[in-house]
Parts: C-alpha cells; structure tokens; sequence
C-alpha cells in the first residue's frame, strides 16, 4: 500500500513539474549573437571602470631578494578582436574571446634591506583566450538560474616597463614583475569570472516573476520547467497565468500543450497560447474591468 502511495506522489509530481506553458520565449543563434554583441561593448565600458585590489610578493634579484607592491592598478586600453557565442545541447551556453589585448597601468614600490623605491610601471597583455560555459537552469521558485560549468583561459604574453624612480630600476630585468603579474592573472581572471556568474544568478533570482500590467491585473512569467537549449536555439516556458491585482488563485482551467514554429530567421520568437488570453479575460472580468456604471437617467425609445 504505501509502495502505491509512493508512486503516486511521484506521477503527481512528475505532473506538476511538467506543466504546460501559457507563453513560449525561444531565442536563436541570430538573438545570442545579437546579446552577445551588446554585451560586449558594455563589457568593455565594464572593464575600463573596473577597480583592482593591491597585491604583493617577493623575488630574488642576484643575491637580495626584494619585496613588491603593486597597487593602483587600471586598466587604460582593451580590445576583443575575436569574440563568439553559441549553444551547448542540453547545457547552456558557450563565450568567447580570442587574441584579446589589454593595456594595465599601476603603481609599484620595491624594498629591501638594502634598496627602497617606487615609480609607476605599464603592463601591456597580447594573446589573450577566454573561454566560458556556463548552464541555464530553474530554481524552484521559478526564477532563471547561471551556474559557471567551465573557464579555460590562455596567456601568449605579458611585457612590463617601469618608469619613475632611481635610475637602479631600468636594469631591473622585467621578468622578475613579468613572472608574478602572469601568475596573478592565471588566477584571478576565472574567479572573477565565477564571482560576475554568481552576481548575475543573484539577481535573476531577486528579480521578480509576478509582473504588474494595469490596475487591474498582473501576469506570472515564472518558468515552469528548465531551458531546453539546442545547438540552435534555447526554448523558455513561461506559466502565462493573467491574475486579477492582488487575487492569485488559478482559473478553472489548465494551459492545453502547444509548439512554436520550427524556425529561426528571426532573433526571438514568443508564442501565446489559448490559455493566457483566456486567464487574463477571466482576470480582467474578475478584477471588475467590465463594469459599467450608468449614473444619469437614460430615456430609450423604440420605434
């Protein structure tokens, strides 16, 4: 009996979990790239404005080994001459970015037991491949979920040239600050890189799903299954459901199953089911949008 129960509640779930849609969003390769596009130009706005923390370390130089400092560092000049975007079947999406370049400028100070300086220094970075995948998912609240999969990421070179400071510096051979700033960037770029993902999952996730269209109504365009993504497009199914402003119980009827077109000339396509325009009369009617008032005495004669 409770193996019966049990299977049940499982079929139940499978059910509920597999609700059928009131609106389909699908975007193709044409929107991706779009997006991608605009998403890189406001990167590179992003990556100007970025500020980076300080960071230290030790090198031997001949017999003294000298303590480092960089701070202050920004970057002046970025370029992403080679940048691609496409899906992954059955897990999300795939960046990125090939013989990008990069001008950094920061402050350095040097100490030792026997030597004390400091000056500016400019850190010019060629050859630069980024590549990220990150999945699409939902959350149980309906809300579209960012999860980094993968980061691979490829220097070809980092030239340093200091500046300022004792005239001792100019022998100071680069690769002693090369070595360390290569190392730092190793490091940091995809945990950057993760950190961004999960800022971005945050605010999917406090972004609300219950939208306001009038007085009188809101609509939910919560997820009701996870992305499907296909190597030429990503299909999002959106609950549709019209409420009345204030009144979430659902109507009286379920959302019937439907597909959108198998096409992808334009950028983003979005279907509407029987079920949404119908929830959203029913909201309108219920929320009191087709009332009519008559305050003045209206004489009717029939001929």
């Amino acid at each position: 009996m409770l193996k019966t129960w049990y299977l049940f509640l499982l079929c139940w779930l499978s059910l509920r979990l597999e609700a059928n849609p009131g609106l389909k969003v699908r975007i193709t390769q044409k929107g991706l790239d779009c997006g991608w596009r605009i998403g890189m130009e406001l990167l590179k706005q992003a990556v100007l404005k970025e500020t980076f923390p300080s960071w230290s370390g030790q090198e031997s130089f001949s017999v003294v080994k000298v303590n480092y400092i960089i701070s202050r560092l920004r970057i002046n000049a970025v370029d992403f001459p080679e940048t691609s975007a496409s899906f992954i079947s059955g897990t999300g999406i795939y960046l990125s970015v090939a013989q990008a370049s990069a001008t950094i400028s920061a402050d350095w100070r040097v100490h030792s037991w026997l030597l004390r300086d400091q000056g500016q220094i400019t850190v010019s970075i060629s050859g630069l491949f980024i590549a990220v995948i990150f999945k699409v998912s939902r959350d149980s609240t309906g809300h579209l979920s960012t999860l980094l999969h993968s980061c691979q990421l490829s220097i070809d070179s980092v030239k340093v040239k200091l500046s300022g400071g004792s005239s001792w510096i100019y022998s100071f051979p680069s690769g002693y600050l090369e070595k360390p700033i290569h190392t730092k960037l190793d490091k940091s770029l995809c945990l950057n890189i993760k950190n961004k993902i999960q800022m971005m999952d945050a605010l999917l996730r406090k972004h609300k799903v219950l939208s306001q269209i009038d007085a009188f109504a809101q609509v939910d365009y919560s997820l009701v299954s996870s992305p499907e993504v296909f190597k030429s497009h990503i299909n999002l199914d959106l609950k549709g459901t019209v409420y009345p402003a204030g009144n979430h119980t659902d109507p009286p009827f379920a959302p019937a199953p439907f597909a959108l077109p198998n096409q992808g000339d334009s950028m983003i396509y979005l279907g509407v089911s029987n079920y949404f325009l119908k929830s959203a009369s029913l909201a309108y009617y219920r929320a009191g949008a087709f009332n009519i008032s008559i305050s003045k005495e209206v004489s009717m004669i029939c001929l």
